[in-house]
């Protein structure tokens, strides 16, 4: 046997059809489903609202402003999540409750990514454990905030709708009860009421089937860093501005009162909702040796 035809190890080298072969192999690609995921926070404190004409205070609103945006996908896990709308003093550095990413914008481990869709879940908790989803707040963001999904620092723009027009692959289903209209006792344009108030009801989105999600028109493709398409957002934008008030309209106020105390207004800390966007895409990566 010539000694040049055997491999380092002694075995008999492969021939050129079996090393093009192996080349081949190790270059192939396989595609796997992989659920990519982060979340994006709105939260707002209180304000004091007055009737122009009286003075008379009218109510307690939380005020979103025109033109801020919210941006999903840019923050990865440990970081803080200012750019999506959280609090890092309220809610700490991101985890794997709120997104999988280990950077800020990109795939993981050098993955590409064909993105088909997208669904949003609406979470049903605040992440400082003490409050949950404002149904009242939750029917404004439907109405008054715009979703685009944003390749190459926003050089590549896709507009997606709203809320409402992004289905939720599961979750919450059915309606809620808003915290801000079960109060018992009711301020109508200064007169005292002693009605009980009822709760106002609003609607969920989502029906749980994995696949209820937005398909988009034509695949886009989410490419590793550094190379073109590598930097993803979603990105939620306030397209007006809107303010929830408590008890429904800014002639009503709502207050507290206790048998035998003066009534006080009704005005929790913060309100918020948080959603969470979720990839319906899949990955195209390197096939390992061991694959």
């Amino acid at each position: 046997m010539n000694p040049t035809k055997l491999s380092r190890a002694g075995s008999p080298a492969l021939t050129a059809t079996e090393a093009a072969g192996l080349a081949a192999l190790q270059k192939q690609q396989r595609v796997t489903d992989y659920p990519y995921y982060s979340s994006v926070c709105f939260r707002a404190g209180f304000v004091l609202d007055l009737d122009p004409q009286t003075g008379f205070p009218i109510g307690w609103s939380y005020r979103f402003t025109r033109g801020e945006t919210r941006r999903a996908f840019a923050y990865g896990r440990g970081e803080d999540g200012l750019l999506a709308g959280f609090t890092p003093a309220i809610d700490g550095p991101m985890t794997l409750s709120e997104t999988n990413l280990v950077k800020a914008n990109e795939t993981i481990g050098g993955q590409q990514v064909q993105i088909e869709g997208l669904a949003i879940f609406v979470k049903p908790g605040m992440t400082d454990g003490l409050r949950f989803v404002q149904a009242r707040l939750l029917a404004q963001i439907a109405t008054n905030v715009s979703i685009q999904l944003s390749l190459e620092g926003d050089q590549n723009l896709f507009p997606i709708g709203t809320l409402q027009q992004v289905p939720c692959a599961g979750g919450l289903v059915g309606s809620v009860n808003d915290d801000l209209s079960f109060i018992p006792t009711i301020v109508d344009k200064g007169i005292l009421n002693t009605n009980i108030g009822a709760p106002m009801m609003f609607g969920q989105n989502g029906w749980q089937t994995r696949g209820n999600y937005y398909r988009l028109p034509a695949g886009v493709i989410w490419n590793p860093s550094p190379t073109r398409d590598s930097m993803l957002n979603v990105i939620f934008t306030n397209e007006r501005d809107f303010r929830v008030i408590t008890g429904g309209t800014p002639e009503r106020e709502q207050l507290h009162q206790l048998p035998g105390e003066v009534p006080v207004p009704f005005k929790p800390l913060t309100i918020g909702v948080i959603l969470t966007v979720q990839l319906v895409a899949t990955i195209v990566s390197a096939r390992t040796k061991a694959a």
